[in-house]
Order: C-alpha cells, then sequence, then structure tokens
C-alpha cells in the first residue's frame, strides 16, 4: 500500500531540495520507478515537472543533457547523435516501450540504480559527468558515483557528454522489449572506454580491456580471459554469472571487430 502525506511541485531545485531535507521525501521524475512499489509511505512526493531540467544544450564542446529530459527526447536528439556515434540514441532506442520512453527520464533512469539499464554503462563507457545538488552544486564523474552512497541523497540536474568521439553498444536480451541480461559499451575519443551493465549491481569500466586497446589491437582469445578474470556478474532468474560473462565476451569481440581493433587468434 502506498501512503504519500504531501505532494509538492516546486519551481526551483533549491526549493525542492529544501522539502527533501524534511526526510522520508522522494524526486518524483518520469514516475516509472516509484509507480513498480507497492508499499511505500512518504512525507512529501516531490515532483520536479517545474524545475526546468528538461533540456538538451550544445556548450563548447560538450553536450549538457537536463535530469528530466525524457529517454524518447534523447533517441530523437542530433545533437546526442553526433557523439560518439550516436551511442546513447541507440541504447534509448532500446529502453523498454515507447510509452514507457514518453515518460521516463534520463535522470530517474541514473538515481533510480536499477542494475539492467542500458543508459548507464554506455554513459560510463563516454566518460559522462553528472552535475549534482546538496545546497551546493557539484561536477563528478560517473565513474566515481556508482556505489558511493554519498550521492544517494543528492538532486541530479544534468548530465555532460564531449561531443565528439565514436563508439559501439550491444546488448543481450531474451526479446527485443525485454530488459537487458548484458550490456556492452566501448568508445573511443583521447582514451579507450570500455563498459559493461547489466550483470553486477552496478555498472562497471573493464580497464584490462580498455589497457590493451590503447596500445594497439586484441585478439578474440584475449577479449575472453580478459572478461573472465575482471567482470563481475551475479546470478539471476535472467542467467547464470558465467553465462553473463560468455555473453559479455562475444559482445566485446563483436564490438572492437567493428571498430578495427581486433586481431582473430
Amino acid at each position: 500500500m502506498r501512503k504519500i502525506k504531501n505532494y509538492t511541485r516546486p519551481k526551483s531545485i533549491e526549493e525542492a531540495y529544501e522539502i527533501y531535507k524534511k526526510g522520508r521525501s522522494i524526486f518524483l521524475a518520469g514516475g516509472t520507478f516509484i509507480g513498480s512499489k507497492r508499499n511505500i509511505k512518504l512525507e512529501n512526493l516531490i515532483d520536479l515537472q517545474e524545475t526546468k531540467l528538461n533540456y538538451i544544450q550544445e556548450k563548447d564542446d560538450s553536450i549538457h543533457i537536463g535530469a528530466m529530459t525524457t529517454i524518447s527526447d534523447i533517441v530523437d536528439a542530433k545533437t546526442v547523435a553526433s557523439s560518439f556515434s550516436g551511442i546513447l540514441n541507440k541504447a534509448a532506442r532500446r529502453l523498454a516501450s515507447p510509452a514507457i520512453r514518453n515518460i521516463s527520464t534520463i535522470g530517474g533512469n541514473i538515481m533510480s540504480g536499477v542494475p539492467w539499464s542500458d543508459i548507464t554503462p554506455v554513459l560510463l563507457s563516454i566518460d559522462a559527468e553528472l552535475l549534482l545538488f546538496d545546497g551546493e552544486t557539484h561536477r563528478v564523474k560517473i565513474d566515481n558515483f556508482f556505489g558511493d552512497s554519498k550521492f544517494s541523497n543528492m538532486l541530479l540536474l544534468e548530465i555532460i557528454i564531449k561531443r565528439w568521439g565514436r563508439g559501439s553498444y550491444r546488448r543481450f536480451s531474451r526479446t527485443e522489449v525485454d530488459i537487458p541480461q548484458v550490456v556492452c559499451a566501448l568508445t573511443q575519443h583521447n582514451k579507450v572506454r570500455a563498459a559493461a551493465g547489466a550483470i553486477w549491481k552496478f555498472p562497471q569500466r573493464i580497464r584490462g580491456l580498455e589497457t590493451v586497446l590503447e596500445k594497439g589491437k586484441v585478439s578474440d582469445n584475449e577479449v575472453r580471459d580478459i572478461v573472465d578474470k575482471e567482470v563481475k556478474a551475479f546470478s539471476d532468474l535472467r542467467g547464470e554469472a558465467e553465462f553473463k560473462k560468455e555473453i559479455a565476451s562475444a559482445l566485446f569481440i563483436d564490438i572492437v571487430e567493428e571498430l578495427g581493433t581486433i586481431r582473430h587468434g
């Protein structure tokens, strides 16, 4: 049973956070996450619709995406499509159904902490930064965000990604519309970044693969060895940990071959 004492719709992030600090409060973005919770008791449900955080803007060599931007808006954004071969658009397009994408927000997808997101491993691979607010504004690399509980009580304002770079993304799921069992992404800008998601409680960088690719081409057997040794995975109803790691190896091999950085052997 849901029990919510107060529903508020503040017009600024400062007002929203002041209400949040009173305790037993939650921010409402698209509502897809809280809508799935059957037993919840809150003092304050804080609707962020009036906080003007729905935007996609170009600034110098970066793209700034407001946390209240819907997944559908990201799918259709030509600006985002120019960044890293459009892998964020592609990941957004694979998230759930069109009806869910129309209301789900990128900020809610990040802050909900669900492990099976297509979005978060892609953001990790493109070295995104997050703008967070707790009375003060903090700019944090997404690599430092996952798994650090101090950020869970902050308000996400913005996601910042680079305008340039190339990359590719793969996902494995039972059906086209099912949540992913494995997500893999690889990008190249000034550095190589490899990330996997949906197989552990947080998306994770595959640093061993990054290091090898920085030096040159990698063999498919080397990819398998690195994934087997480095990737963390859990077993659940959607597959055993070892099965997920085998799938991750196959997806990474496919990606690095596409990008021309693999040698067979």
